[in-house]
């Protein structure tokens, strides 16, 4: 006997941004052991390489910086590539800034909302043709 939500993950493939540590490297594990592929994307080249040789051949580490478009593009066509598809986008890479807002600098704010925000765009223009062609696709936002 088989559980039901876990079967429905076999065979997909999912590309997760801050997967290098905390929910992101959690999810990964999880969508691995149910039988999922993934991609692991994040700026620590070091920790995706040390969690994509945990999970094995089901896993792909790329290293990938959500603010810069071109590396987001190379992200999801290296998927596709080496997957063959994309069905699962969770969109989790994130910052935060320390401190009081009232002490905040305006350059700071500009890349948490760079990451945060137009990060989560990025990923979902990128995937989202693949996705319409299949006829099926998840995209999954976190936030903290």
């Amino acid at each position: 006997m088989h559980d039901d939500k876990t079967h429905r993950l076999h065979g997909k493939v999912a590309i997760i941004t801050g997967a290098s540590s905390g929910i992101g490297a959690a999810t990964a594990r999880s969508l691995v052991a149910a039988g999922a592929s993934v991609t692991l994307a994040a700026r620590n080249g070091d920790k995706l390489a040390a969690l994509a040789a945990e999970l094995g051949a089901a896993a792909l580490a790329l290293p990938t910086d959500v603010t810069r478009g071109e590396e987001v593009a190379q992200l999801v066509a290296t998927t596709v590539r080496h997957f063959g598809r994309v069905d699962i986008l969770l969109a989790n890479a994130g910052i935060y800034i320390p401190g009081q807002f009232a002490d905040g600098d305006p350059e700071a704010w500009a890349g948490l909302l760079d990451v945060n925000i137009d990060g989560v765009f990025r990923c979902a223009h990128a995937v989202l043709p693949h996705m319409l062609a299949q006829k099926s696709g998840d995209i999954l936002v976190t936030s903290s």
